[in-house]
């Protein structure tokens, strides 16, 4: 059997594009299993369902909000608190975790924020007297919860009335 070099030639450009293929198909590969790992550490993060320790990590998710506004607590990133501040303790977004500098002017920022909403003070005295709280919470506790429903309510139009300030709304809650 003879091969000329046309032959040979496109035997050997047959085989490098086999090969590229090979190569393509393996990096695609190789992504596809880091992002499924990413996922199922996001997954892991979200089962958890790791409760923010302190005010101060409450205020750093905020703020991560403010910087990030779609990354979720437990989903892209998580907080910690170990007794000396918050600090990020996992990081899944594609983007960089802030700097410091950057994550302090934005706490600073949202306290700022909840500092002229005023919100907190306005609920505080708009919200149904705690005696009257406690009384009902003591009578439904005793099969009648009427007046426990009437306070719900209360309590319901206050927060509607006063809303948190939107950067944080319920998400950093968990």
């Amino acid at each position: 059997m003879y091969l000329d070099s046309f032959s040979i030639a496109a035997i050997l450009i047959s085989m490098l594009a086999v090969l590229a293929t090979v190569l393509t198909v393996r990096s695609g590969h190789q992504k596809t299993i880091g992002e499924v790992q990413r996922l199922r550490d996001q997954i892991t993060m979200m089962e958890q369902h790791v409760a923010l320790p302190s005010h101060a990590s409450r205020e750093m998710c905020c703020a991560i909000r403010h910087i990030y506004p779609h990354a979720l607590h437990g989903v892209d990133f998580q907080l910690a608190d170990d007794g000396e501040g918050p600090y990020i303790k996992e990081w899944l977004l594609e983007h960089p975790l802030p700097e410091a500098g950057h994550l302090e002017q934005a706490i600073g920022e949202y306290r700022q924020m909840l500092q002229e909403s005023n919100y907190h003070e306005l609920r505080r005295t708009t919200y149904p007297a705690v005696g009257d709280q406690l009384d009902a919470l003591y009578k439904a506790r005793h099969g009648n919860d009427a007046q426990l429903k009437v306070i719900d309510e209360q309590i319901a139009r206050v927060k509607e009335r006063y809303p948190k300030p939107e950067i944080c709304e319920d998400a950093c809650e968990h």
